[in-house]
């Protein structure tokens, strides 16, 4: 699963950089995928705000 989070990452970093988005996300882990309460499957991600 870490490679695939790896790999996704990486697609959006590349996303990032040619629509020239600053962002502070860190790198995608298998960790911060689960909710600990519901054990469902949740990402949270930083949102960018546009002007």
């Amino acid at each position: 699963m870490n490679v695939r989070l790896a790999l996704a990452y990486e697609d959006f970093v590349t996303w990032a950089r040619a629509k020239k988005v600053e962002h502070s996300q860190p790198e995608f882990k298998a960790r911060y995928l689960r909710d600990a309460t519901t054990g469902y499957a949740e990402m949270s991600m930083k949102g960018h705000n546009v002007a």
